[in-house]
Order: C-alpha cells, then sequence, then structure tokens
C-alpha cells in the first residue's frame, strides 16, 4: 500500500518543485482530488 501512494505524493512534489529537469506544474485542487482518490482507491483494495 505504501508503494502506490508514495509515488503520487512524490510525482505531486516533482510537479510542483520542477525536480529531476522535469516541467513546472501547479499543485491545483483537482490535481489533489485525482492523488486523494487513488490512494483511496488503493486502500480499498488492501482492505477487501
Amino acid at each position: 500500500m505504501i508503494p502506490p501512494t508514495l509515488a503520487c505524493i512524490l510525482s505531486l512534489a516533482i510537479d510542483r518543485y520542477g525536480l529531476f529537469r522535469m516541467s513546472f506544474h501547479l499543485v491545483n485542487l483537482h490535481r489533489v482530488l485525482e492523488a486523494l482518490l487513488l490512494i483511496a482507491g488503493v486502500m480499498l483494495i488492501a482492505k477487501y
């Protein structure tokens, strides 16, 4: 359960700060909701 959650959070950080010479993207409500839904889905799959 940790790897998908960590990947989701790290991808937001990489996009926000332009790490690894990636293009810079703002973190907005839409992207945060996508991350939360992905994390919730992973948690539901792990539970059932």
